[in-house]
């Protein structure tokens, strides 16, 4: 093939001439061929070409990117539950200073720090159909154990508060945590002339 023949094959004179000039052919050192560099980058036959994804395909990989993004800036912050039920979400931001639970508690740290606070939030949940821990001495305990262990975390005591009462973690709690919060809940009694 020859510029002379791709110009006939156009249908314009010079257009081989031309294409020469762009770069888009060149002349081969062997007779009579040419050499069209690139020529498929945009012209692939149909078998070799990448199929076009799908919109659940495109839909699906935004998705996972949209995961990593929102993993990577609550790195460290508490995991939800899982449930999808506005009441049961907690906020993930690491200066948190109000954390909302089914009910439970409107938790801050000063909340933590409140003995009489916690346990008339322990009662008040105790009378809830669905209740998260019962207004026993037992459950009081271990709510203020919580409140022991999340103080002492440090980082986000409300989110980690929040976490350990409404998905039980309660392997958390420390023979630390439950002797401080035995004794909080003796003084309180004392305090309050309970026995």
């Amino acid at each position: 093939m020859s510029l002379t023949d791709i110009d006939e094959i156009a249908g314009f004179d010079f257009f081989g001439d031309a294409l020469c000039s762009v770069g888009w052919a060149k002349r081969s050192n062997k007779r009579n061929s040419m050499i069209f560099p690139n020529f498929l980058e945009f012209n692939e036959p149909r078998c070799l070409r990448r199929k076009p994804k799908t919109n659940a395909e495109r839909q699906s990989e935004y998705r996972a990117r949209r995961k990593q993004e929102e993993e990577a800036t609550n790195e460290g912050v508490t995991k939800s539950n899982g449930s999808n039920d506005r009441r049961d979400e907690t906020r993930r931001d690491e200066n948190i200073k109000h954390v909302r639970v089914t009910g439970l508690l409107q938790v801050t740290t000063e909340h933590l720090q409140n003995t009489s606070a916690l346990l008339e939030s322990v009662k008040r949940e105790s009378r809830r159909k669905r209740a998260l821990i019962s207004d026993s001495e037992h459950d009081q305990l271990r709510v203020l154990a919580a409140a022991e262990v999340a103080l002492k975390a440090g980082k986000n005591p409300p989110a980690m508060f929040v976490d350990i009462v409404r998905n039980g973690h309660w392997e958390y709690l420390t023979a630390d945590a439950e002797h401080k919060a035995s004794n909080r809940l003796k003084q309180y009694r004392a305090s309050n002339g309970k026995s």
